[in-house]
């Protein structure tokens, strides 16, 4: 890993993991979710040699189609998917009385937090001095993505070209 480090100190760790994975099951481990294979994945990636030199930013992606599942899991009249919910994220829905309607969730930045914490903690177990950008991202939004893989891209070229020398 090291090889791949800069010698300016700037070096980033680029770490994408969706939201809506969070009730998915894991095709590999029975009684575990995509969600927390990716939080070990990323614990693991953590662990590598070197990585404790960079900034980390983690980018949670499918916000939207997050958001679509809570607010199905929540419809359940019966209740099951707010049990759901807080079994797998462990923060209760909230939910509030609007006017005749029946109880409406007012939005869902305590349970994407909930998500948030988990990477924050895992962060904290390896370095809590480690600079990190967290930012919630939607499935639709390729321009994001696509700008912060081009400055990734630029940073590795242009210190590829500084540290070249002539022949």
């Amino acid at each position: 890993m090291r090889q791949f480090l800069t010698t300016s100190g700037h070096c980033f760790l680029l770490y994408v993991s969706s939201l809506a994975g969070f009730q998915e099951p894991d095709k590999d481990a029975k009684g575990r979710t995509v969600l927390d294979k990716s939080a070990a994945i990323f614990r693991n990636v953590l662990n590598l040699d070197g990585v404790d030199e960079c900034t980390v930013m983690i980018f949670f992606n499918k916000q939207d189609r997050f958001e679509e599942i809570c607010r199905d899991l929540l419809g359940n009249e019966n209740g099951d998917g707010k049990r759901q919910i807080e079994k797998l994220l462990g923060v209760a829905p909230k939910l509030q009385i609007a006017g005749n309607k029946k109880n409406k969730p007012d939005n869902f930045d305590y349970l994407k937090d909930s998500i948030r914490n988990r990477f924050k903690e895992i962060l904290k177990t390896h370095n809590d001095k480690k600079s990190y950008y967290m930012k919630y991202t939607q499935a639709t939004d390729a321009q994001l993505m696509s700008t912060i893989f081009y400055a990734v891209e630029n940073e590795i070229i242009s210190a590829f070209f500084t540290q070249a020398r002539y022949l």
